[in-house]
């Protein structure tokens, strides 16, 4: 009895324990999630045991005291019943104890263990991984602060361009390119960026940047970028897009540069090109010396003036380059001034290998280093040889302007006499009770006078104040007269031989001007002979110029021409003054020889009758003159024709000439060929006479050059009265009145004075029909 009173209570026990560790069991398999902590779920489960056990215990006890029925006794069940009165809890607390000791220690708490352990592994790998990023992270810092500060060092800022996002990253010299922080540029997207370009380069920038990305291409652009403080910088912009495998691009790397002073740099440069294409291009002679007197630049024209490559000149000497005496006495000097900075400036004359000698304007300028001491000096030489001719000339030009307004004075006077004197002779040759022997001297006396005229008009020709008239002449009649002349005033050891042909030589050509080139030339060439004596040759032959015919200056290839030949056998002309002889005033003969003026005058002859000249001297053999004249048909020279019958008629005139000898003498020319005269000395009485009777005159005959009112106004004031009425005005001075007025106020004719009275008798008839 006591054993199975034992057993029964302890079997419950066991079979309960048993339960209990089997559900323990299948929760740790089955229950506990993976992953979750096992001794945590272990702790969970033996405390639900535990509370399952003491609601065990309570049941089956109550159980058990309220049944009191069974096949046990009642002794037994108050055993059961009362467990405190026994040991029997305490040892079955005890069993069950270890029983979970036992199972935790066999099952749960090695596992527990194992996986505590693998998480302390995995946190020291964590922990690793962690310090491992954390180097990395300040490695990676420390690399893009020495990357950073790299860029910055070299002036550039670098950008990283998310074309989705809009989002620009700037990194390097972003403050002193832009002026703005790090953080203030990154809140520009792409259109605050472009608002920053320079309004003249935005539109052009923008749309080289749309082609490179439309094109994939690396692009590099130079903008001016508007900086914090609003000025504008020149910066230059490289960069590269990346594509999303072959789709469009998704991002714009590239860096910006400040070029402010490359692009002033390149501006420089371009400057300095253009001066040295300037200096290079200068026809003057430009050079740059240094205080040790050596060259170390010059240009082309520097160049080509000495012949001499750059090799010869820069580095060199100015000495070796110039000479050593004319460096010494020319050069020095005046470089020597330069160099204690004042600039030089004076006219040399320099004998130049290519050039010949040539009169050159020279100017040391010295140029200043930045210490504002010298450093050298710039040499400037201009060709003014052709200026100084010039110049000459000019004065020349206005001596001869001086001689033309003298001569035309002189003109007017002198014809006046002329006039009186022509006159005069003519009426008395006309007179019907003249004696032969007077007839004969007044030919004389209009012969000499016509010479006196013919004088006038080259001495205006000369003055270019009147153009001479030409007609067709045989030449070699006037060379003849001209030979014998000069062969008349010829001293005897002096000899004439002349080849003129007899034949017609006919040129359109001004008689008394060809025969003033011929004794011009001979009277040179006996001034030449007069001291040894000589042979003088005159050599006149027809011609076709061709290309053999050796001149240097000739009239049109094919033409046919004259060419007159005048040689002596005198000393010859020094060749540095060869050049000179033709320009007016320039004589080496002694005073009271020679004014200067005979060979010029040839040469304005020659020249306005369409010719050439030249010379060829060689010293002690001579000197030969050679004209070449265009000639014209044989026929259409002028034939001499008998004195027609002096014209004459009834009609009225009106006469005016403040010369009362020429009054006089025109008024009994008028009224010798029958017309009705009156003479006024008075231009302004004459202008009033008309205007009382105009129509009592049917024509007005006038001197040019009055007092108190020129013949062209008093014209123009008979016009105004009379519009129609015919006027011959006559001069000896042609100067006032152009070819304008002629024909503006219908001026009938133009007669030179002094005027004969077939002259006159002609003029007249002429304006009244």
């Amino acid at each position: 009895m006591k054993i199975i009173n034992i057993l029964m209570p302890a079997s419950y026990w066991l079979l309960a324990v048993i339960w209990l560790a089997i559900l323990v069991f299948c929760l740790q398999r089955i229950v506990v999630p993976k992953g979750k902590s096992r001794l945590f779920a272990t702790l969970m489960v033996v405390l639900a045991l535990e509370a399952f056990r003491t609601f065990f215990e309570s049941v089956y006890f109550g159980t058990l005291r309220t049944a009191q029925v069974g096949i046990l006794p009642a002794g037994v069940y108050e055993y059961l019943i009362l467990p405190e009165n026994t040991i029997w809890p305490k040892i079955f607390n005890l069993l069950a104890g270890i029983t979970i000791l036992f199972i935790l220690t066999r099952r749960f708490i090695p596992q527990e263990i194992a996986f505590w352990e693998d998480q302390q592994q995995r946190i020291r790998q964590l922990e690793a991984s962690v310090q491992e990023v954390r180097r990395a992270e300040s490695t990676l810092r420390e690399s893009e602060e020495r990357y950073s500060v790299m860029i910055r060092q070299t002036g550039q800022m670098l950008y990283d361009h998310d074309i989705e996002t809009g989002r620009i990253r700037w990194h390097g010299a972003v403050t002193e390119i832009t002026g703005y922080s790090e953080e203030e540029i990154a809140a520009l997207d792409i259109s605050g960026m472009e608002a920053h370009i320079h309004p003249e380069h935005r539109q052009n920038t923008m749309a080289a940047l749309s082609k490179a990305m439309n094109d994939g291409l690396p692009f590099t652009l130079e903008y001016q970028f508007r900086k914090k403080d609003g000025s504008y910088r020149w910066v230059e912009d490289n960069g590269v897009f990346l594509n999303a495998g072959n789709g469009p691009p998704v991002r714009v790397l590239g860096t910006v540069k400040d070029i402010e002073d490359l692009s002033r740099r390149r501006e420089n440069e371009e400057l300095l090109r253009k001066y040295e294409q300037i200096v290079s291009a200068s026809n003057d002679f430009l050079a740059l010396v240094n205080k040790d007197y050596r060259y170390e630049a010059a240009n082309n024209s520097y160049f080509e003036f000495f012949r001499l490559p750059p090799g010869k000149i820069v580095g060199q000497q100015v000495s070796s380059v110039l000479g050593q005496a004319l460096f010494d006495k020319k050069i020095r000097p005046h470089m020597h001034r330069a160099f204690t900075g004042e600039t030089v400036r004076f006219m040399s004359t320099f004998d130049s290998p290519v050039y010949g000698p040539k009169t050159l304007d020279v100017c040391y300028s010295p140029y200043f280093g930045e210490d504002n001491t010298v450093k050298g000096i710039v040499v400037g030489a201009r060709d003014v040889t052709e200026a100084r001719k010039l110049e000459k000339q000019l004065q020349q030009a206005q001596k001869m302007e001086a001689i033309g307004q003298l001569a035309g004075g002189i003109a007017h006077d002198f014809n006046n006499i002329l006039g009186a004197i022509v006159g005069y002779a003519e009426l008395s040759r006309y007179a019907p009770s003249a004696p032969p022997k007077v007839r004969e001297y007044t030919d004389r006396i209009l012969q000499a006078c016509e010479r006196a005229k013919n004088l006038v008009g080259q001495i205006l020709t000369f003055s270019r104040r009147s153009s001479s008239e030409k007609a067709p002449i045989d030449i070699g009649i006037v060379v003849r007269e001209a030979l014998e002349l000069i062969r008349a005033s010829t001293p005897t050891s002096i000899t004439i031989q002349h080849q003129v042909p007899l034949q017609a030589a006919i040129v359109m050509a001004n008689e008394n001007q060809i025969h003033q080139v011929v004794m011009n030339l001979c009277t040179n060439a006996v001034h030449a002979l007069e001291a040894d004596g000589g042979v003088i040759d005159v050599e006149l032959e027809p011609f076709v110029i061709g290309p053999a015919d050796g001149t240097t200056v000739s009239p049109q290839k094919g033409e046919k021409g004259l060419k007159l030949t005048v040689s002596d056998s005198g000393q010859g002309i020094d060749p540095e003054i060869k050049e000179r002889i033709f320009d007016p005033y320039f004589t080496t003969k002694t005073v009271g020889k020679g004014t200067g003026l005979g060979l010029s005058t040839v040469m304005g002859i020659v020249n306005d009758h369409g010719g050439t000249i030249a010379v060829e001297s060689v010293p002690g053999e001579g000197t030969r003159f050679t004209i070449w004249l265009p000639m014209i048909d044989s026929t259409a020279r002028k034939t001499e024709a008998a004195p027609p019958a002096l014209p004459d008629g009834n009609e009225s005139i009106l006469l005016v000439d403040d010369e009362k000898s020429l009054v006089e003498i025109g008024r009994h020319y008028l009224e010798r060929l029958g017309y009705d005269v009156e003479t006024h000395m008075n231009p302004q009485d004459a202008l009033e006479a008309f205007r009382t009777r105009p129509e009592r005159y049917d024509l007005v005959i006038s001197d040019m050059n009055m007092p108190g009112m020129t013949g062209k106004h008093l014209a123009m004031e008979i016009r105004k009265i009379r519009p129609g009425i015919p006027i011959i005005m006559c001069t000896g001075f042609s100067h006032h009145l152009s070819e304008h007025d002629l024909e503006r106020l219908s001026i009938n004719a133009l007669l030179m004075k002094p005027v004969g009275i077939e002259k006159l008798a002609g003029a007249v008839r002429r304006a009244l029909t």
